[in-house]
């Protein structure tokens, strides 16, 4: 940090509470909300066989390479595992089957194939791996830190407001009906049916899970 050819270390703390009173407006009252805050770091300078504090240097972003040291047997930090516990209770994972057939869901969560590619495959029996994130009371960032899209790994996220889903879920029950009582075909009336019953089982499990 000093140009001493030594290896120095810094310190960020990040502080968390899953529950805290929070005043977001000057004219609202407090509300009960995970609560994340992480401080400018901290520089311990090696001088002579010890690390000393150094407090002039906070906040102090290096120019210099540097190298985050791991914590030993651990996955994940105790405060991201923390905080990802936290704010999962505010959010619910979901298949993109669980939201009907492609034309009816490409409107809310896009396309039935990786959103990283112009189209699907030909071979209608492959299978991709999109998960539909349906979140309330957080942050579409906090969202998107948990639940990551990486093509390298093919994981692909759709991420979705409670209020958007309920809204489309509505929708899409009634046009459901219309459709059934428009259709003169009756072999096409199982199909209807078992399209009902999947839209009203994600709602039943949105609702469980976060609420009505």
């Amino acid at each position: 940090m000093n140009e001493d050819g030594l290896n120095d270390i810094g310190v960020i703390e990040e502080e968390l509470e899953c529950a805290r009173l929070i005043q977001r407006k000057k004219d609202m009252s407090p509300v009960e909300s995970p609560y994340y805050k992480i401080y400018p770091v901290q520089w311990y300078i090696f001088i002579k066989d010890r690390w000393l504090y150094d407090q002039s240097l906070n906040g102090k972003i290096l120019s210099i390479s540097k190298r985050e040291l791991p914590l030993i047997g651990l996955v994940k930090s105790p405060v991201d595992y923390v905080k990802e516990f936290c704010f999962k209770r505010n959010i619910c994972l979901m298949e993109y089957s669980d939201f009907g057939v492609q034309s009816m869901a490409y409107e809310l969560i896009g396309f039935q194939w990786y959103q990283w590619e112009s189209h699907g495959a030909p071979d209608p029996n492959i299978k991709y791996n999109i998960k539909v994130v349906v979140y309330r009371n957080i942050s579409l960032e906090e969202v998107q830190k948990l639940y990551t899209v990486n093509r390298n790994k093919k994981e692909d996220y759709r991420y979705i407001e409670y209020g958007n889903v309920m809204r489309y879920i509505d929708r899409q029950m009634k046009q459901i009906d219309e459709m059934r009582t428009t259709d003169s075909d009756l072999e096409n009336t199982d199909f209807y049916d078992d399209l009902k019953t999947t839209i009203l089982n994600t709602s039943i499990k949105i609702a469980t899970n976060l609420g009505q």
